[in-house]
Order: C-alpha cells, then structure tokens, then sequence
C-alpha cells in the first residue's frame, strides 16, 4: 500500500516533482529512486519559459519514460529558489497599545484617545499580498499568503513555470494531489534533497496537507490549469501584452523622431538668421568708422544657451532599483521606504549582480539636483546602505540604485 496516509492515494504509486530553478527533480517511491532533467537555457531561462512548446515536449517524454498514468498520485514541490516571499506584519504588532497602567477605563473616556481600532489581518494580508505582486518580475504570477509558525508571509511563483506540469500529468491520467512550497517542508529536507527526505517526507505528508496549494488556489472546472484567473490559449494575455508594449515603443519612437526632426530644423534656421545677422554686422562694421565698430559688437549677441529641467524634489524623481537574487527581499523594503517619501519606484532584478549588505551603486542623470541627491542619501543612511553617486548621461532613468 503506498502512501496510505492519504485517503487519495490509496493504492497508488507516489511521484514527486520538485521544480526547482534550473531543472526537475522526479522521485518514483516504488523504486526509492530519483532522477533530474536539466533544463536547457532555450526551454527555460531566469524562471521564464522561452519555448512553451519545447519544455511541454520534453516533459512529457520523461513523464512517459517512466510509464506515469492513471496508477500515480504527483505531488509537485515548488522549490524555495523559484519563488519570491515577504513577511507580513501581523494586526497586532501593526497596532499595539501604549501602556498606561494608570489610566482610569472611567475617566470621561479620555483612555479611549489611545486606542487604534485593530486591523482586520484578512485585509493586512491582501494589501501585503497585492503590493508585493505588483513588484515580482512576472506577467502571469500566482501569489497566496502562508502561515509558517507565529509569522506570516507572502509567496509569488510563476504560473508558466508550474501550471504546463499540472496539465501534462493529469493528461497522462494521473493525479495531481498536491502542490506544496518548499519553504514549508525544511524539516523534511534539512539534510538535502535524497532518497531517505523524501521518504521522511511521505511519513509526515498529513502534517503539511494545510498548506496544500492546490486545494486553495485550484478552480476544478478549469483543471488541469492550477488557477482560477487562467491564462486562455485563444486569448494568450502576454503575447496581447507583448504586441502593445512594441506598438507603444513604436509610437514612442515615432514621437521622438519627429520631434528631433522639427528640432534640428528650427536650429539650422536660427543658425541660419544668425549668420545673416552677423554678416550683415560685419558689412556694417566694413562700412562703420573705428569708434562705432564696438557699439555694433554689442549688439550681436550669442543665442542663450538652453537651460536643462533639474529634479528638485523627491515626487518628481523616477528611481530603479537593481538588486541581487539573494539581495530581494531588501530590495523590496528599500523601495517600500523610497514609495513612503513620493519617489516612483521600479524594481529590476539583476542576474550578474552580487549582493552587497550596505553599500548601494547610485547613479543619476545630470538633472538630479543636489538637494534630491542629499535626501535620497539621508534615506539610504536611515535604511543602512551607504551610497557612491555618479553621474551618467544615458540611464533611461532619472536614477538607479544598484544593490
């Protein structure tokens, strides 16, 4: 009887998958045996798929080597280092009371000054769980909020990593009875991932049934897709993404290319009315008596030169963040302190970076004021990063923190 802690499984031979950043890691228990599929960098890169069609193919030609049907019960893992997490401040260290053991609960209720009416945590975690959305590097993202111990935390993966599993494995026949995050299972596998952890880990399997993913997020008339809010063949939301972004840019350019062309034409005509003018001068000064030659110099004048706009204050600045793997979750605070002061803040993970503690690359365009300089400074020391600022001529940003 395999995995007869589960009423599901009953009977059935036990497969997990354990996605993980560069490759898939399959468990057979009948055979307490594993294997690994590497993936290639033209199936998936940087927790993107690049080919759909490729990664689908070679998955289920593995899955069909093994003879996997409607005999298996999957349980699919995602790995810690193909998801992105944030702790949640719970309502009750949001909105501690302050102490006042004299306070008299009669007095006129001028106690009750004091008092800050508590949070409801449904509503702290689905503000926590959408803002931290809005900042994963994905177009097609799932995110739910997990309870590990006493704190609480928010989970984003990308859909298009997962949810082509889901659907190969039930299109064989088999289950697909689980899927479940790695950072919930560490005492399973502290000692890494081999035969004996996941052995360990099918003993105490009902322990970690609470944090099932697919029983929370799934919506069974769509299965096998693992979400509620699927993304439809007939309608692929980022190919739709995709061909406006490159419309937008298109019209963008065209924008810009215009622009440039009315610019250098009305410079070449002032230039143009400034040489007359000046050759006209001269021919007055040609025909103009010594004592009067300065007095016509004075009247010929160099064009002003055109003065650039200067950021002045911290509302009008526009800041990319580029940060580590390891460096995420401080990224993500950095930019939460940046948000609170008005700056527009834009995250951007760096795969070639190395992460740095306290220190953070500053570099800005040329119309940074210094007053902006001075208190982005003053908000790197209160967050604990000292910054080096440089000047750069071509960011495509008014500046970017590197960290």
């Amino acid at each position: 009887m395999k995995w007869s802690n589960s009423l599901e499984s009953q009977g059935k031979d036990v497969l997990i998958l354990v996605l993980q950043r560069t490759q898939l890691v399959l468990y057979l228990e009948s055979k307490n045996s594993l294997q690994a599929w590497n993936f290639e960098t033209t199936q998936v890169h940087d927790l993107e798929i690049i080919d759909e069609a490729l990664y689908r193919t070679s998955l289920e030609k593995i899955l069909k080597q093994l003879d996997i049907g409607a005999k298996h019960s999957v349980l699919l893992i995602l790995d810690s280092s193909i998801s992105f997490i944030q702790q949640i401040e719970t309502a009750s260290s949001q909105d501690k009371q302050p102490a006042n053991p004299a306070a008299n609960p009669d007095d006129d209720g001028k106690n009750g000054e004091n008092v800050q009416q508590i949070r409801n945590q449904d509503t702290i975690d689905e503000e926590a769980r959408v803002a931290f959305t809005r900042k994963v590097p994905f177009t097609n993202t799932f995110s739910t909020v997990l309870q590990i111990g006493k704190e609480r935390y928010v989970l984003a993966v990308n859909r298009d990593l997962y949810e082509p599993i889901v659907s190969i494995v039930e299109g064989l026949g088999a289950k697909m009875s689980h899927i479940l995050p790695m950072r919930v299972l560490s005492g399973s596998f502290s000692e890494g991932i081999t035969e004996q952890a996941f052995q360990q880990f099918l003993k105490n399997i009902e322990k970690y049934k609470q944090y099932n993913l697919l029983h929370t997020t799934i919506n069974r008339e769509v299965e096998p897709m693992m979400t509620a809010n699927m993304k439809s063949k007939e309608h692929p939301q980022r190919v739709y993404m995709l061909i406006g972004t490159f419309t937008l840019l298109i019209l963008i350019f065209g924008l810009v290319w215009y622009w440039s062309q009315q610019r250098e034409q009305a410079e070449l005509e002032e230039r143009l009315a400034e040489q007359a003018q000046l050759e006209q001068a001269q021919l007055s000064l040609d025909s103009t008596p010594a004592d009067e030659a300065e007095e016509v110099e004075e009247v010929v004048e160099a064009p002003a030169a055109i003065e650039p706009v200067m950021i002045t204050e911290l509302a009008e600045l526009e800041v990319e963040i580029q940060y580590a793997q390891e460096s995420q979750e401080r990224a993500a605070e950095l930019s939460q302190v940046l948000e609170a002061n008005e700056v527009s803040v834009v995250l951007v993970l760096g795969a070639q970076l190395e992460p740095a503690a306290t220190e953070a690359l500053v570099l800005m365009a040329p119309t940074v004021s210094e007053e902006v300089q001075v208190e982005i400074a003053d908000l790197l020391a209160e967050f604990g990063v000292e910054g080096t600022f440089e000047t750069s001529e071509e960011l495509g940003v008014d500046m970017r923190l590197v960290i």
